[in-house]
């Protein structure tokens, strides 16, 4: 190909002779490519269309928007769908307490409000009235003035001495104050109430009679109360036991749970958990807060959280509005004092709420988990560290430890190793002078599935 390698021009007077074409027609001029220019040329012949450059003004095709084809119906814009969809959550809200209340005037008719009402539940609620009332009796008989707060501080004053003398700690009257202004909110300044010999009563009060809290109740312990449940044919009872006492939960706080609140763990998180006061129920926690959690996370009972599982799949069998636990906490409390007199430790076993210390304190004797730092705070679910101090007491563990011997710590540990066996029906006795005890109860409880 010449033009490939050259140019040629025709010049004049090289016309053909006898063509009949000047040689002034014949004069062009042919344009010569490089080397690399044929070689791309010949590339765009071989792939065709995918090689070429595209134009500066040429338009790109676009899929058509899934949006502007016809689906048959109005699409309403984002912001309108998010207001309907609140409207509609209010409503049903309203819908919800109007039920539980009736919608009228209180505070102007000389009643508390709803939500002054709601501002202490109902068991503290009637525990200030208790406290009112024994206060009242108190001024009725002596024919005391309390119109002032001159003449309640004195008359507050003197009932104390009454009640310190009759035995009460101080904490009896830090909870008579805290009825008095609940009660009594307008003779309150700034929330509280000026009774400055009262408070300094209070201060003495608990120099001379300090407020006893809850020894921790041992593992073995724990164990063995679990060991004559189970004995007993309870063996939910059990299981509502050994989870209070690995989680720090309070009694309360189990009963009310339901059987969705468990949460197994995957992939992303490794321990499966226990939801306290979830959102949607709107009721909080003792302290008011939503959405807590209790780890199931004990290395000391690697068996509970799938004995948990399994018992939380038969329970959501049922009904998937299921609670928790299918006894209350009076069937529970009966078994478990059953179980406390037949072990013979009612002098450290006073209430199942020692679980919550326990499990704190064993924790702490053994460094398992820490119960100093925002690690402990966020597992017990208390406010500040001095509040997590309270539950920790290995010293008198040991003490309790010491005074009860190896007998029950044997039987206790046994229990501990193979609770998921003897949680599942395999057979056990109890030591011979236990069996002996369980045999010598008259009256059992109608909870109980032990026939003697």
């Amino acid at each position: 190909m010449a033009a490939a390698f050259g140019s040629q021009s025709l010049k004049k007077g090289t016309g053909v002779k006898g063509s009949g074409v000047s040689a002034v027609a014949l004069t062009r001029t042919v344009k010569v490519f490089t080397k690399q220019q044929a070689i791309d040329a010949n590339r765009r012949m071989e792939i065709g269309e995918a090689f070429r450059e595209p134009r500066e003004n040429a338009k790109r095709k676009r899929d058509p928007s899934p949006t502007r084809e016809p689906t048959g119906r109005t699409v309403r814009p984002a912001g309108l769908m998010s207001m309907f969809k609140a409207t509609q959550r209010k409503r049903e809200r309203a819908r919800a307490r109007q039920k539980k209340f009736t919608s009228r005037l209180r505070a102007t008719v000389g009643e508390l409000s709803i939500l002054e009402v709601s501002s202490v539940k109902t068991s503290t609620r009637q525990d200030y009235l208790n406290k009112l009332r024994g206060f009242y009796e108190f001024t009725a008989f002596h024919q005391l003035e309390t119109r002032d707060e001159a003449q309640l501080d004195n008359a507050l004053c003197d009932y104390a001495d009454v009640q310190y003398l009759n035995g009460e700690d101080s904490n009896f009257g830090q909870k008579l104050l805290a009825a008095l202004e609940f009660q009594r909110p307008e003779a309150a300044r700034e929330g509280r109430l000026q009774v400055t010999r009262f408070r300094r009563a209070l201060k003495g009060w608990r120099r001379m009679a300090p407020t006893q809290t809850r020894l921790p109740l041992p593992e073995f312990m724990k164990s063995s109360i679990s060991a004559v449940m189970i004995r007993l044919g309870s063996e939910e009872m059990a299981l509502f036991n050994e989870v209070s006492f690995s989680t720090y939960a309070r009694p309360g706080e189990l009963f009310r749970m339901k059987a969705a609140d468990f949460v197994p763990h995957n992939r992303d998180y490794h321990h499966s958990v226990l939801v306290v006061a979830p959102f949607e129920r709107g009721e909080g926690s003792k302290a008011g807060v939503f959405d807590e959690v209790l780890i199931l996370d004990d290395v000391r009972a690697p068996w509970l959280e799938p004995l948990l599982r399994a018992h939380v799949e038969s329970r959501l069998a049922v009904s998937e509005e299921a609670n928790l636990w299918s006894f209350n906490a009076k069937a529970f409390l009966e078994v478990w004092r059953i179980a406390v007199d037949i072990l013979g430790i009612g002098d450290v076993a006073l209430s199942p709420y020692q679980n919550r210390h326990g499990g704190a304190s064993r924790d702490h004797l053994l460094r398992l988990r820490s119960v100093v730092g925002i690690q402990c705070q966020r597992r017990g679910r208390w406010a500040v560290d001095t509040s997590a101090r309270i539950y920790d007491k290995p010293g008198r563990l040991q003490q309790v430890l010491n005074k009860h011997g190896t007998f029950l710590q044997d039987f206790g540990e046994m229990i501990r190793k193979d609770f998921r066996r003897y949680f599942r029906g395999q057979s056990f006795l109890l030591p011979r002078k236990l069996e002996g005890k369980l045999a010598q109860e008259k009256i059992l409880s109608p909870y109980l599935g032990y026939q003697g």
